[in-house]
């Protein structure tokens, strides 16, 4: 009886290796689902620190002196046109940072503004210096030609 306990000894050994087999496989991958899994955790973790920093920097910027390069508000109010007072007025009333916000890009677009006609003016100030100078420059031959034939009148 003993001898035909063997072979079914046997065999449950080998079941029993099989299924610790299967467990340290399945072990195995439950481990690699982990690890992924906490390698992911890990990069969000890195990725919304990096974002909050980035979002605390944005918040720390203060533009270098661009507000007092601008006039006044009251100035603007006063000096724009009527559709950017409008609108200024408008953003003024809703308030808040949304509103101060507005009002500074209008503010920006009437300085543009302002800047493109001031741009414009030089330029056509420019155009009437070259064509003063070139007028100069033709009376001056015409009145260095001038001396030599008076010069020549004299003599005859």
């Amino acid at each position: 009886a003993a001898a035909l306990r063997v072979p079914q000894l046997r065999a449950a050994n080998r079941d029993s290796w099989r299924a610790v087999e299967a467990a340290r496989d399945r072990t195995l991958e439950a481990r690699g689902l982990v690890d992924r899994a906490d390698l992911r955790l890990q990069n969000l973790e890195y990725e919304r620190a990096h974002i909050a920093r980035e979002i605390a920097q944005c918040e720390a910027y203060s533009p270098p002196a661009l507000v007092g390069a601008l006039v006044p508000v009251e100035e603007f109010l006063r000096a724009a046109p009527g559709e950017l007072r409008e609108a200024a007025e408008r953003a003024m009333a809703q308030g808040g940072l949304e509103g101060e916000r507005a009002v500074q890009l209008l503010r920006l677009r009437h300085e543009r503004q302002m800047r493109d006609a001031l741009a414009a003016r030089v330029a056509g100030l420019r155009a009437q210096t070259g064509a003063a100078r070139a007028a100069n420059g033709e009376r001056r031959e015409f009145l260095d030609g001038l001396g030599a034939q008076l010069e020549a009148l004299v003599r005859a």
